[in-house]
């Protein structure tokens, strides 16, 4: 069973390993609060070493490697050269660092605001 908004795995009753989803669940609600992400232009996943775990990217229109097919979701880094995808969702907003400006996704797309 699921959340119905961000789709988090619920625990189930008497599971064995309560900590799995309460950490998968933890990850994404992390991403996601005041979400602020390093840029929302690029197609290819850039670089990434231990210390960007936790940063995160919209990915761009036109995505390549491990970001192929995930355009216009959140990418969060999760390890050197690893990668989580949320998908956006109507009313999501996010703060573009290197741009310096508020988007929000809507009807499909991000926009600024």
């Amino acid at each position: 069973m699921t959340t119905p908004n961000l789709g988090l795995e619920t625990v189930p009753a008497n599971s064995l390993q309560p900590s799995v989803p309460i950490n998968d669940a933890l990850q994404v609600i992390d991403a996601l609060l005041q979400l602020a992400v390093e840029d929302k232009d690029l197609s290819a996943p850039p670089a990434t070493v231990p210390g960007d775990v936790g940063k995160r990217w919209i990915v761009g229109a036109a995505p390549t490697g491990a970001w192929g097919g995930k355009a216009g979701q959140i990418a969060l880094c999760t390890g050197a050269g690893l990668w989580r995808f949320i998908p956006a969702r109507a009313g999501f907003r996010a703060f573009v660092i290197d741009e310096g400006i508020d988007y929000r996704f809507s009807a499909g797309a991000w926009a600024p605001i």
